[in-house]
């Protein structure tokens, strides 16, 4: 039976992979004038899923969730883990910054 803090990994994982392959995809060529707005609200929910889960996976490795507690974590693969979200968050939010200095420059 999957516990509760596997499904939650689960969804975190397919919310990841839609967004990131939602900002692979020419949004902007697909969806006109919205297009821009689209690529800027998929930058800040990637920014923000990126956030809660480095928040939550501390918590997640000394705290019960839902009265299950896994043992035995992999401290190179939390580490590694930790790495990627913090580049994510720095990388997009580099990403949003740019775009936004370069539409203020070409306006």
């Amino acid at each position: 039976m999957c516990s509760e803090r596997s499904r939650l990994f689960v969804l975190n994982f397919v919310g990841a992979t839609v967004i990131g392959l939602a900002l692979l995809a020419p949004i902007e060529r697909m969806a006109g004038r919205l297009g821009r707005s689209a690529v800027a609200l998929l930058a800040v929910t990637a920014i923000g899923l990126a956030a809660t889960s480095f928040v939550f996976l501390p918590i997640s490795e000394h705290t019960p969730l839902f009265g299950f507690m896994e043992p035995g974590y992999d401290p190179a693969g939390i580490a590694a883990a930790r790495v990627s979200e913090s580049a994510t968050v720095v990388l997009l939010g580099a990403f949003l910054f740019a775009r936004r200095s370069h539409h203020r420059r070409s306006s």
